[in-house]
């Protein structure tokens, strides 16, 4: 794990990818590979509003939804970051601060959360369709590859806290 910047943020070195969660995963093997994820250490994972409207019959924060329907099952939103991302989802889209604010409020719902964090990360983000491709990715995540996003975290943390 890697300290985000001054503040007490811990991360994993690698993020979870979730744009699968709801279409080609179902929520069950979802909240399998979440599980997966989590019991390997991992505590960090990337999802959007717009996850999964392309798909017919979707209308976008199906993985969000998941995310949350998990987080609420298993009660570790304190030890799970969520970074997720708006101005796609079809009801939301462009970046006015007012649909901004509306993006976020429905995210935070669909996410079962009440609370976010500001920090924008750059960390490798990895997609997994099962709870195998989990193993392997954290199997190939070395010291090396933490040291090397370490020092990545270490200058957007230093981005961030000079914007501020």
């Amino acid at each position: 794990m890697a300290t985000l910047g001054s503040s007490s943020l811990e991360v994993f070195p690698l993020v979870l990818g979730t744009n699968n969660f709801g279409w080609t995963s179902s929520p069950e093997e979802s909240h399998r590979i979440l599980d997966a994820f989590v019991a390997s250490g991992g505590n960090f994972l990337d999802t959007a509003d717009v996850y999964s409207a392309w798909v017919p019959g979707h209308r976008g924060g199906e993985s969000e939804s998941v995310i949350g329907d998990w987080l609420a099952a298993r009660g570790n939103r304190a030890d799970v970051l969520v970074a997720t991302k708006g101005s796609a989802h079809p009801e939301f889209t462009g970046l006015r601060p007012e649909t901004i604010t509306s993006a976020a409020e429905e995210s935070l719902r669909r996410l079962r959360t009440d609370h976010r964090t500001r920090p924008t990360v750059t960390a490798p983000i990895a997609g997994a369709s099962s709870v195998a491709q989990v193993e392997g990715l954290l199997a190939s995540t070395t010291l090396e590859l933490a040291e090397q996003h370490r020092q990545r975290l270490d200058s957007a943390s230093d981005l961030f806290a000079a914007s501020r």
